[in-house]
């Protein structure tokens, strides 16, 4: 396979904007397209898509990761995809075509493409003289239709010319046409990138009928992602129609498109043109319904957050209660057709009376194994309703409940409801099916209390083929830090010790010292091999404790624990110890420099890959033992500290000459982050040519507003351009050439 280069090119993310952080500069590899475009091998070596098909280089794939593509790189994925011998399994474009925050296609790109368009069309009738009628010209008139048949309107040649140019640019439509062409294609994700709505907002079913003729001629594709493009009702159900008939899509994401709203008001230009063999496409969750009913390969369904509407439970709901809502619809199918596996319905907030319909639905169905119904506002009465129905039939193995709000709430009403509620939920968990079969519950956020919780775990002791449970934020052990109530704890251990868990997550449990010890000896006992324990109050002693049953642990989640120093010692000798721990998160515990070095020193003689260390006020002496612990991770997150810029250029930049990291986050302190930018564009310059080494992200906490260059004076300052001619002029001053000419300086 081939090696591309090692180049770098500078991204400005915007991820930081989450955690009220200013935009930094962080130094990556080149654009992956124009790297293997310039050594010609994209069709026959692209690069193997990491976290889709790692370490498998049978499979090829192409992942941006969200970042734009350039119009060159686009012809240069089209023109791979077309070609006969295209091995390419995995394509990720999600946000790469839908270019947001600048202009969707560059002035030179157009006049280029314009350029282009007029040499196809050749020389026309010189324009009339001044008062002179304009001579008949066949060939204008053919240029006129052509720009009024794209929402044009002619003025002259040239502005002819640059709107045809706009029109052929169109990425999604470039991509599109060229998934047409193609057969090699398995996995395909085109999420959030606006398919099928122009740039004034209105809707372009020219294009969502492309998009559905490139995929229902498409017989490869297994695995399909259109989340994120709000289609609406309409558009999807365009999309859906030229699924019917599908034979290769398994798995499929719709989810955020609008499903659940209105119908729009936009018209179908080409409507009168449908198939009479399928008939008009059904919009909305009709279409999906009439996709569940026909396609006979579909076995993984998401439409999470589609803004299905609630639906209020009736005192005494009939059989037939529902059958009106298109929640209903879409379910009917499944009490008849016995074919999906996976279904998401996350984020839509149908209430008690959508628990109600789905359970009824679910009584009747036997394929459906994984569930997800997390943030449905389904509350106490919806949890009733749904646990009623699904426990004498539905064989779950997934089931996930998170953000429901079904306990916690305050009142003599509610408290009556919620105990309902946990009664029916107990009622399904101790039933034949779920004792059988679950293997994967999540409750995450929904305040149940030590005692409900302990009411839960107790019943869970008998489902036998449970290997995950996500606890996360229901009070295990109190409310806070002022109480302490051990009982959802103490029938946690019991739950892990009696069955093979492996995955276990309690942040925001409130577990507090005493917690950290108590539960020790369970997990030093248990199969659990992923532990995330963060934000409980841990403190130093109960991390410390804590660390004496985690030997068995390949993932240890702890940070933001108020675990200070000592607890570090601790830490460091599990890390010595512990023959299986990869990955390690001790972020914001406050640890300092003494404690980092023990958790640095240990890292040699550890079996760590990854390890975060972020925020927890460690100096400057430290900066050595980072420098060697860079010689055997993979990934070390160490920013938000006091290193100061001096030791960073002094100890961390030369060692990335021969270390294993593939990505390292290292600012904070004093000094300028700049001057160790600038060290490591050097070192990356002496590289150029040799030994590449492994390092593939490196954040030195460069903010954009400290930058040595001038503002553009023709950029607003308030212009989201701004700051990527900012960074590009950065590069320009620092004549980095290893950023390469076309560098992408993305916002």
């Amino acid at each position: 396979m081939h090696a591309c280069s090692r180049k770098v090119h500078a991204v400005v993310h915007n991820f930081r904007h989450n955690h009220g952080m200013k935009p930094k500069l962080v130094v990556k590899p080149p654009d992956l397209l124009r790297d293997m475009a310039a050594a010609d091998v994209l069709g026959d070596a692209p690069r193997v898509v990491q976290g889709v098909v790692e370490d498998d280089a049978s499979v090829y794939g192409v992942s941006l990761g969200g970042e734009a593509i350039s119009i060159a790189d686009l012809r240069t994925l089209c023109k791979n995809l077309e070609a006969a011998d295209c091995e390419m399994k995995v394509l990720d474009l999600g946000s790469s075509l839908d270019v947001k925050g600048r202009p969707p296609l560059e002035k030179e790109e157009i006049d280029a493409e314009a350029e282009r368009i007029a040499v196809q069309w050749g020389e026309f009738a010189p324009p009339p003289a001044e008062g002179d009628d304009p001579p008949e010209d066949e060939k204008t008139e053919k240029l006129k239709e052509a720009v009024a048949s794209t929402g044009g309107e002619f003025t002259t040649h040239e502005d002819a010319f640059k709107h045809l140019a706009k029109v052929q640019l169109n990425r999604l439509d470039m991509l599109l046409t060229a998934l047409q062409q193609n057969a090699s294609l398995t996995k395909l994700d085109l999420s959030n990138n606006s398919i099928g709505t122009l740039l004034d907002g209105k809707k372009s079913f020219k294009q969502l009928r492309l998009a559905k003729a490139a995929l229902d001629d498409h017989r490869g594709i297994t695995d399909l992602c259109l989340r994120g493009n709000e289609m609406g009702p309409k558009g999807t159900g365009t999309i859906l129609k030229g699924l019917n008939q599908n034979i290769s899509v398994t798995a499929l994401d719709v989810s955020e498109n609008g499903l659940g709203d209105d119908e729009e008001e936009d018209a179908d230009e080409d409507a009168e043109n449908d198939d009479p063999a399928f008939g008009e496409a059904l919009a909305g969750l009709d279409a999906v319904a009439d996709l569940l009913k026909k396609n006979k390969f579909l076995r993984s369904l998401s439409l999470a957050r589609n803004r299905i509407k609630e639906i209020e439970l009736e005192e005494e709901p009939s059989e037939t209660f529902g059958e009106d809502t298109g929640l209903y619809k879409v379910l009917q199918p499944l009490t008849k057709f016995h074919r999906l596996t996976t279904l998401d319905l996350s984020g839509n907030e149908f209430s008690a009376g959508g628990g109600y319909i789905l359970g009824a639905a679910l009584a009747k169905n036997k394929s459906v194994t994984s569930l997800n119904v997390s943030e449905c506002a389904l509350g106490a009465k919806g949890l009733e309703a749904l646990c009623t129905h699904i426990a004498p039939a539905n064989q779950l193995k997934t089931f996930r409940l998170r953000r429901n709000g079904f306990a916690g709430l305050k009142g003599k009403r509610n408290a009556k409801l919620t105990a309902k509620a946990l009664t029916a939920f107990v009622g399904y968990l101790s039933g034949e099916s779920a004792q059988a079969h679950l293997g994967c519950l999540d409750v995450a956020y929904n305040n149940m209390g030590p005692e409900a919780s302990a009411m839960v775990l107790e019943t869970l002791g008998g489902c036998t083929a449970l290997r995950e449970v996500d606890l996360s934020l229901n009070h295990l052990c109190g409310v806070s830090t002022s109480e302490y109530n051990g009982v959802g704890l103490k029938a946690l251990g019991d739950l892990v010790q009696k069955r093979n868990i492996v995955s276990l997550h309690l942040k925001w449990n409130f577990l507090q010292p005493k917690g950290g010890e108590e539960f020790a000896a369970a997990l030093a006992a248990s199969k659990v091999t992923t532990l995330d324990v963060r934000h409980n109050h841990l403190m130093g002693d109960g991390l410390g404790a804590l660390c004496k049953g985690c030997d068995n642990l390949n993932v240890l989640r702890a940070g933001s624990n108020g675990a200070c120093g000592p607890a570090a010692s601790e830490v460091g000798a599990l890390m010595q110890r512990s023959p299986h721990l990869t990955m390690l998160d001790l972020s914001d515990n406050k640890i300092g420099t003494e404690g980092s070095l023990s958790v640095l020193g240990a890292v040699a003689e550890s079996k760590l890959v990854a390890l975060n260390l972020h925020k927890n006020m460690i100096g400057e002496a430290a900066a050595p033992d980072v420098a060697k612990a860079m010689k055997h991770l993979k990934t070390l997150q160490i920013g938000d500290n006091d290193f100061g810029s001096a030791a960073v250029v002094k100890h961390v930049i030369p060692a990335i000459r021969d270390c294993t990291v593939r990505t390292l986050e290292i600012w904070g302190g004093e000094g300028d982050p700049e001057e160790s930018l600038k060290k490591a564009i050097d070192l990356f310059d002496e590289r150029e040519g040799g030994d590449s080494g492994t390092l593939i992200e490196l954040d030195l906490g460069v903010p954009l507003e400290t930058l040595p260059s001038p503002q553009p004076a023709d950029v607003p300052q308030s212009s989201p351009r701004n700051a990527n001619n900012y960074a590009a002029k950065l590069l320009e001053n620092l004549k980095a050439a290893t950023f390469g000419s076309a560098a992408e300086v993305a916002l």
